[in-house]
């Protein structure tokens, strides 16, 4: 698997950074800087050994230095392919991008900014020509920029990338492969995106078992709570009615008692009362 990855991306990648460049070229890591404020006055290039069959896609950097002048100057960084029968070149400038095969212009701006150039060549071999077409990057898509034809045929070609400037302007090739990679970039993030969204999904529906699981063992203890609540009501209403009854019985049986006692003390009164009134007759009787 790994020596798959390691071949695709090879090949994806081409040979970054060239191996065959001016001495002074700065290069570091995956950056080629090929005029600065210190490499200036002088065209500086590199040259890449591979072949490439029908696409290039360049990302490249051009930004402007502190210098300051009273007249106007022009840096140019270079893009020559050359193929069995010859050689063209793309210029770019700071406002355009040009070639000495046609008078067509791509007007815009190319300074002070990263800018992805994809250069397609297509071959008619009935015609016996070369169709050449070059795309700048813009809003994310490569739109039209400039196209013209050879009246050579070839079917692959080798690069060569230089540059000049009178203003020390910082001129970089940070990437140039056979694919777009920023676009292989999106994909990989993609597929990343699907396997988050994948293990969110398989998450949710975990979530989702188990609040229909606490759901279902909330209804079973509801069912149960109404009818335990159920049983202790028809139990304590047996009680009341129970308790009730007896409370009435203790209420009659006091009554009875009440009313015994009453009449005792009544009929106990008279008695007190006829017997006071004997024991007085009796008094008066003898004295």
């Amino acid at each position: 698997m790994l020596w798959l990855l390691v071949f695709f991306f090879g090949g994806c990648l081409a040979e970054w950074p060239p191996s065959s460049c001016h001495p002074r070229v700065d290069v570091k890591q995956t950056t080629v800087t090929l005029t600065s404020p210190q490499l200036s006055d002088e065209e500086y290039d590199c040259t890449l050994q591979e072949q490439f069959e029908d696409t290039i896609f360049i990302d490249m950097e051009r930004k402007y230095s502190n210098k300051r002048f009273e007249k106007a100057h022009d840096s140019i960084l270079g893009l020559t392919m050359s193929h069995p029968g010859g050689e063209f070149s793309i210029l770019v400038h700071n406002d355009r991008i040009t070639t000495h095969q046609s008078p067509q212009q791509c007007r815009g701006l190319f300074a002070s900014r990263r800018t992805r150039l994809k250069i397609e060549f297509t071959p008619l071999p009935e015609m016996r020509k070369t169709f050449v077409s070059v795309r700048r990057m813009a809003n994310g898509r490569f739109v039209q920029c400039l196209s013209f034809d050879l009246d050579e045929l070839f079917y692959s070609v080798r690069l060569k990338i230089h540059a000049i400037t009178e203003t020390g302007m910082i001129q970089s090739i940070h990437g140039i492969s056979k694919y777009d990679t920023n676009k292989q970039k999106m994909e990989s993030q993609h597929e990343q995106f699907e396997q988050e969204l994948q293990q969110v999904k398989e998450q949710v529906q975990i979530v989702q078992s188990t609040l229909r699981d606490t759901i279902e063992k909330l209804e079973r203890n509801h069912v149960l709570v109404h009818d335990k609540h159920n049983e202790m009501k028809r139990v304590l209403e047996n009680s009341m009615r129970h308790s009730d009854s007896r409370i009435a019985q203790k209420v009659r049986h006091h009554s009875h008692g009440f009313f015994f006692v009453v009449v005792l003390s009544s009929v106990l009164m008279c008695a007190f009362i006829k017997y006071n009134s004997f024991a007085k007759k009796r008094i008066e009787h003898i004295l």
